[in-house]
């Protein structure tokens, strides 16, 4: 059977305590003010007796018992333990290092930062205040302690105020639930030219805040300007109810086309025409469809309708067989745009209301619990999380007696 390498911690302790020995361990100070607990390979007979199972655990109480705080090389917790469990497999005589110190992972909430749970009572957080108030108090850990002392009675007012923890967990579900969006650009102003941008076939429509068509506005003419021009109206056509008749093409070529994929027609460019050319295409629609609307509307119907298409891959019902009711239409352009607004309006408010609540909530909170521990020494931090680094080593002291136990029934270590 395999023996196990050396298992090395380093731990500052005070110049006045004794070297330790035992069985499966000893501890011996350093130069540095340290001590290095080391779990002996070379100790057959206890390993043959069973008595390395519980070498970690020596290691760990040793430290606790001391009250000692790890400092030891910097290793990724992850590649540590990696390391170690390949040690104890293999049997190599190379020096195996159990990182209890480095990378200890900050944490994100005040409830992590007392170490209790979100639905902890009043009493708990005011038994781990107190708790963590004895080791970072500047009394006793020093004046370096004295920030993460006042971060303590912040989180401390904060999660013991009803008002002011409702207000916290509100900010906290904020930001874990928003969903990461795509970083696209929303335009804002309503000026009656924007920049086109083609149509992307078979991809599904993004809203920019802009119309999908081309505006000409400021290209036409003096003379074929009017009313409409100078409130800065502009063409839309409802494609639902369209009936390819062509007629709008035929009197404005230059504004309206059919669409080469769905077969309706569309506007392509605004303004492409005098107005006097416009109102005669929208008066002469045969069914209706082709209306004035402004800015603000026109960006939004042509998304909305545009997006419904492409929801639909272009299976839209019969304009004809809806208008003469032997189907329902289904489609409503300009109530499918009011929802749209309606949703989109929603969307901006709790945007605002979130940065409202990242100001002086969780966010906020969390830079400053980063900046706190980020000015602390090692040993403090370590001194801090140190029993959520020893209860991740206990753990895996388990699973290795566990897998040690199931290889010695199968005759592998």
């Amino acid at each position: 059977m395999a023996e196990p390498a050396a298992l090395h911690a380093t731990v500052p302790l005070a110049p006045s305590t004794a070297t330790l020995a035992g069985p499966c361990c000893s501890a011996v100070p350093s130069r540095a003010g340290a001590v290095i607990v080391v779990v002996k390979p070379d100790l057959s007979e206890a390993w043959r007796e069973g008595h390395w199972r519980g070498g970690l655990g020596v290691v760990l109480s040793t430290a606790a018992a001391l009250g000692i705080v790890a400092t030891t090389r910097a290793r990724p917790q992850r590649r540590g333990l990696r390391v170690l469990r390949r040690g104890f497999r293999d049997g190599s005589e190379s020096r195996q290092l159990l990182d209890l110190s480095e990378d200890v992972d900050a944490p994100q909430t005040l409830y992590q930062l007392l170490g209790v749970s979100r639905n902890a009572g009043k009493e708990d957080i005011k038994k781990a205040y107190y708790k963590m108030q004895k080791i970072c108090h500047p009394d006793i850990a020093g004046p370096e302690a004295e920030e993460m002392c006042i971060l303590l009675n912040d989180a401390y007012e904060t999660l013991s105020d009803p008002e002011g923890r409702d207000t916290y967990d509100e900010s906290l579900a904020l930001t874990s639930t928003q969903p990461v969006e795509e970083k696209v650009e929303i335009k804002t102003d309503l000026l009656p030219t924007w920049k086109w941008r083609p149509k992307k076939h078979k991809q599904p429509p993004v809203w920019t805040g802009e119309p999908k068509s081309r505006s000409l506005w400021e290209r036409v003419p003096l003379e074929e300007r009017g009313h409409k021009h100078q409130a800065q109206k502009f063409i839309y056509v409802d494609e639902f109810s369209c009936i390819s008749c062509r007629n709008c093409c035929d009197v404005a070529p230059h504004t309206f086309c059919i669409d080469a994929e769905y077969g309706r027609a569309r506007v392509y460019s605004q303004w492409g025409n005098g107005e006097e050319w416009l109102d005669y295409a929208v008066s002469s629609c045969p069914v209706d469809c082709i209306h004035w609307v402004g800015r603000d509307e026109l960006q939004v119907l042509e998304h909305t309708t545009q997006r419904r298409l492409y929801d639909s891959n272009g299976q839209l019902p019969c304009p004809m067989s809806i208008r003469q009711g032997f189907i329902e239409q289904e489609n409503d352009a300009f109530g499918m745009a009011m929802e749209f607004k309606a949703k989109q309006e929603a969307k901006e408010a709790q945007r605002k209301k979130k940065l409202r609540y990242l100001e002086a909530g969780a966010d906020k909170f969390t830079q400053r619990i980063r900046e706190v521990i980020a000015q602390m020494s090692a040993s403090l931090r370590a001194a801090i999380f140190m029993k959520r680094k020893l209860e991740v080593a206990a753990a895996w002291e388990v699973y290795i007696a566990q897998t040690r136990g199931r290889g010695r029934g199968s005759g592998h270590v």
